[in-house]
C-alpha cells in the first residue's frame, strides 16, 4: 500500500476511535480529543508545525473571550431583565410570542453565546405556557431556531463563525460583515415557524409545564426490573 492510503486509513481508525470514545464516554471529552491529537502526532500525521499553528491561531482566544463576555451578561442579570421584560410584551397568543422572540432573542443571539440565552429564556416560556394554557412543546423548537439563526449575524454569535473566519485562509470577515445574509436567515425561520413550523410542532404536555415553578413537590417512584 501507498504511504499516502496507510495515513488515510490511521486517520480514520483515530475518528472511528474518537467517534466511539465519545458515545461510550470512556473519557471526558477534552482528553479524548487530546489523545486524538496525541495519535496523530505519533503516527507521523501532524507535525509540530501544525500543532503550533493551532494553538497559535486567534480563534481559541477569541472564543474564550466570548464565553467571558456571555457569563458577564448572565451574572450581572442583563440577560434576565431582557427575559423579565419579554413577559411582559410577550402577549398570550402562540403567534406573538414566537414574534417577539425573535425581535428578543435573535438580536441577543448575535452577541453571546446561545446557550446562556436559551437556558435563561426557556424557563420563562415555560412560564408563559402556564400562565396562558399553551403548549410548551411548541415554542421550545422555535426558542432554539431563533437563537442559532441568530448567532449567525454577526462573527462572534456562534464559535463557528470565528474558526471558519480565522482558518480560511483568506483575510477575515469583519464583525458585521454577514450581518445581511444573516438577517434573510432570521427573517425565513421566523416566517416558517409561525405559518408553518407551529403547526407541524407536537401538541403534548410537558411535565415541567404542570408545575409552578416557585413549587416544591416530593414524588416516590417505584420501577419494577
Amino acid at each position: 500500500m501507498s504511504p499516502e492510503l496507510i495515513q488515510q486509513l490511521i486517520v480514520g481508525a483515530v475518528i472511528l476511535t474518537v467517534f466511539i470514545a465519545f458515545l461510550r464516554e470512556w473519557l471526558s471529552p477534552d482528553l479524548v480529543a487530546m489523545g486524538g491529537l496525541v495519535a496523530l502526532l505519533c503516527f507521523g500525521i501532524l507535525g509540530s508545525q501544525d500543532i503550533t499553528y493551532v494553538f497559535g491561531n486567534p480563534a481559541p482566544i477569541i472564543i474564550a473571550a466570548m464565553f467571558i463576555l456571555s457569563a458577564a451578561l448572565e451574572n450581572t442579570g442583563v440577560i434576565e431583565a431582557l427575559g423579565q421584560w419579554f413577559e411582559k410584551i410577550a402577549g398570550k397568543r402562540m403567534w406573538q410570542i414566537i414574534l417577539v422572540m425573535a425581535l428578543v432573542v435573535a438580536p441577543l443571539s448575535a452577541f453571546v453565546n446561545n446557550t446562556p440565552v436559551v437556558v435563561v429564556f426557556m424557563p420563562i416560556i415555560l412560564s408563559l405556557c402556564r400562565k396562558h394554557s399553551l403548549k410548551a412543546s411548541k415554542l421550545l423548537i422555535p426558542l432554539s431556531y431563533i437563537a442559532i439563526t441568530g448567532g449567525v449575524c454577526t462573527i462572534i454569535g456562534t464559535s463557528t463563525n470565528i474558526v471558519a473566519s480565522a482558518t480560511s485562509g483568506l483575510e477575515p470577515f469583519g464583525m458585521f460583515e454577514i450581518t445581511k445574509l444573516g438577517l434573510i436567515f432570521v427573517i425565513i425561520t421566523v416566517l416558517y415557524l409561525l405559518f408553518v413550523g407551529r403547526h407541524l410542532l407536537p401538541d403534548r404536555i410537558t411535565l415541567s409545564t404542570l408545575f409552578e415553578a416557585e413549587e416544591n413537590r416530593e414524588f416516590i417512584t417505584r420501577a419494577a426490573v
